[in-house]
């Protein structure tokens, strides 16, 4: 891994004292002072149909029929070599046939998300398209991780890796009159970025991208990934947060779409414990990433 990784278990918390996120009054006032990013109407569809009791197979291929772009992207991903399909998948029948209705929603919901997250966050030091390729990155990785570890929902694991850092479009302008002071201070005392974030700003990324989730709708486990990237051990959804703050880790440690923080990143070697994983598995999910990665980032943003 070329990034450095500093382990650093101390002051995470653990599952069994799981918080429940960012307290309401700080989320009411980044959600009142912070510019967040509009959903994409096809992502806020599918969040709608996915919380109807009686949503079908049909609802869903409904609301991805609706942008033809989203359904040439989908239809892509699902004849990657990430699926190996023996046999050409050309329809969203198809496709959620081989995949079934779960993972074709969150692959089409991972793949919404492409033209947002594919814009410039200039206070984290991102240019247009770098983000993508990181939340790309991490969201391949927790996708291995997840079929790594028998997680039942490898998807939803792809798109809480693809959506993590979705709080830097809403953080970036506010950081940028203070970036020179958040990484002077992470550099002198080898800190976690995003705790000197909240130190500095009075709050992080990944809180602000709770706010973001949430003004969104999106399902809590999501939600909790999100907030929790960085102290996965605090999180009610413990093993999905581990996933994602693995695949942040490896796509930071791979050097995909690095910013500001890239070189500050703390790792906690607990979600390995969390995920029954032993040290060399990390290394074996870097091995096979560039590939996909490279893939799907192409196709995803074409």
């Amino acid at each position: 891994m070329h990034a450095p990784l500093l382990a650093c278990g101390a002051g995470e918390g653990s599952a069994g004292g799981a918080a429940t996120g960012t307290d309401a009054a700080l989320r009411a006032m980044l959600a009142n002072s912070l510019q967040l990013p509009t959903i994409p109407h096809v992502a806020a569809a599918l969040i709608r149909v996915a919380d109807q009791p009686r949503a079908s197979a049909s609802d869903v291929r409904d609301v991805i029929s609706t942008d033809q772009a989203l359904v040439t992207k989908l239809l892509r991903v699902v004849n990657s070599p990430m699926y190996g399909m023996r046999k050409r998948v050309t329809t969203l029948t198809h496709a959620v046939a081989m995949l079934g209705f779960e993972a074709v929603k969150n692959l089409a919901l991972a793949a919404s998300f492409s033209e947002v997250l594919g814009q410039s966050a200039e206070g984290y030091g991102l240019d247009p398209g770098r983000l993508w390729m990181h939340s790309i990155a991490a969201g391949c990785a927790a996708r291995l991780a997840a079929e790594r570890t028998g997680y039942a929902q490898p998807e939803e694991a792809f798109v809480a890796g693809v959506i993590h850092d979705v709080g830097k479009l809403a953080a970036s302008v506010h950081i940028q009159s203070m970036y020179s002071e958040i990484l002077a201070k992470a550099a002198c005392g080898k800190r976690a970025f995003n705790a000197v974030e909240r130190e500095v700003m009075g709050f992080d990324h990944a809180q602000a991208g709770e706010a973001v989730a949430l003004s969104w709708n999106l399902p809590e486990p999501l939600s909790q990934s999100i907030r929790w990237h960085h102290e996965p051990g605090r999180a009610e959804h413990a093993v999905l947060a581990a996933l994602v703050h693995l695949g942040d880790a490896l796509a930071v440690a791979l050097g995909y779409g690095l910013g500001i923080d890239g070189v500050s990143y703390t790792f906690h070697q607990s979600c390995l414990i969390t995920l029954g994983m032993s040290g060399a598995d990390p290394m074996r999910i870097a091995a096979i990433m560039p590939d996909a990665v490279e893939r799907l980032a192409h196709i995803t943003q074409g």
